[in-house]
């Protein structure tokens, strides 16, 4: 079956949902995503789209993907045939999309692909065509039917492809023993569970607070300093 993937015109300029650098990946880390062959301007975005899967699913069966550039009809972003032959999918990115990242982690999602039926807790199901449905229940969800203009990665979608596998987490009470959740590079979306010490996705890992907390502590800390600086300035100024 084929399948296209749309970009929804109402909600805006698309934006990448990746905003690190691709070091921050570790590509040699295996999961189900491999990438073949991709033309050299897509290629480094493939790497990272693999990336994104590969750490949250590294146990999950293997596919192979060769990614092509070519344009589509339409509003349409995004093809690929599933279920797989042979655990190889061929995708198909519009060139033209503002942020082909998005299109292409959706792709290999399908093509990693979500269980018929499986449900999100909020709900929504998996319907026949691999997405989450209704698509109005959470419209920026990245396996949706229409791709967001800021789509993110949620959860549930992470527990409905690996119940029990996925390294997806948001507090480190969800990781396994002796993992701890360290925030990525994908807007609004999961941690990732590894070992203390780690630097797989993001430079910056403060698995108490999160990224929003270090920026709150970071501001606090800095008006405190100013404030500190004025201060001394004051007591030391000369009395006339």
């Amino acid at each position: 079956m084929r399948h296209d993937i749309t970009f929804n015109h109402t909600a805006g300029d698309a934006t990448t949902m990746f905003y690190g650098n691709a070091a921050e990946y570790r590509h040699h880390v295996r999961g189900p995503a491999t990438i073949v062959n991709a033309p050299p301007s897509l290629f480094r975005l493939a790497l990272i789209a693999a990336s994104v899967w590969n750490q949250y699913l590294p146990t999950v069966e293997p596919k192979y993907f060769n990614i092509s550039a070519k344009s589509l009809p339409g509003n349409i972003v995004g093809q690929i045939w599933i279920p797989c032959p042979q655990n190889v999918c061929n995708v198909t990115i519009n060139p033209s999309y503002e942020s082909p990242l998005n299109v292409l982690i959706h792709e290999l999602g399908h093509g990693i692909g979500l269980p018929p039926a499986a449900t999100s807790g909020i709900g929504s199901y998996v319907d026949s065509g691999n997405h989450w449905h209704p698509p109005e229940v959470d419209p920026r969800e990245i396996m949706t039917a229409y791709l967001d203009a800021s789509p993110y990665l949620a959860l549930y979608t992470l527990r409905a492809m690996a119940p029990h596998q996925h390294l997806g987490c948001l507090e480190t009470h969800q990781c396994p023993s002796g993992l701890i959740c360290y925030p990525t590079s994908l807007y609004d979306s999961p941690g990732v569970c590894d070992l203390p010490g780690s630097t797989i996705v993001n430079p910056w890992h403060y698995p108490t607070y999160g990224v929003t907390g270090v920026w709150v502590a970071l501001t606090f800390g800095l008006f405190l300093f100013v404030g500190l600086m004025i201060a001394l300035a004051a007591a030391s100024a000369p009395l006339y």
